[in-house]
């Protein structure tokens, strides 16, 4: 293993957005939304297919998904920076990945609530109105 092993968003910085929301300066998204990182050395070189393979999420990936695509984009205030081209958001990864089991029971736990609710309405709709039908003590 190499002495010296960095995630290539490591020294990165953060923002805030109008929501107040932390966000990656260069991608502006989530940083728990974004994909796993590749592993560079000191100077922001990838390390071989093997070590990528260490990182969680990275494990059973296409050896040619584990070698970083470097690019140079302009940021907002016009500084050009050295970013990963073609990374797939989580989003993008959600959507081709069969639903999880989690997802299906809250769908689940959902509309049992909303039957609920709907009997819940009806019932308080076939009610008589307050006053009518109860005596009052008085």
């Amino acid at each position: 293993i190499p002495d010296q092993m960095f995630f290539h968003t490591d020294y990165r910085p953060l923002i805030r957005d109008s929501n107040n929301y932390v966000l990656d300066e260069q991608t502006q998204q989530a940083p728990h939304l974004m994909p796993p990182p590749f592993l560079v050395d000191v100077d922001g070189n990838p390390h071989p297919t093997k070590y990528q393979r260490l990182v969680p999420g990275r494990e059973n990936c296409a050896d040619e998904h584990l070698i970083p695509q470097l690019g140079y984009v302009a940021t907002s205030d016009g500084e050009v920076v050295e970013q990963v081209i073609g990374q797939q958001t989580v989003d993008q990864d959600e959507q081709n990945m069969e639903p999880s089991i989690l997802d299906g029971m809250i769908r689940q736990l959902q509309i049992q609530q909303d039957q609920r609710f709907g009997a819940d309405q009806e019932s308080a709709s076939s009610a008589p109105p307050n006053g009518e039908g109860t005596p009052r003590r008085g």
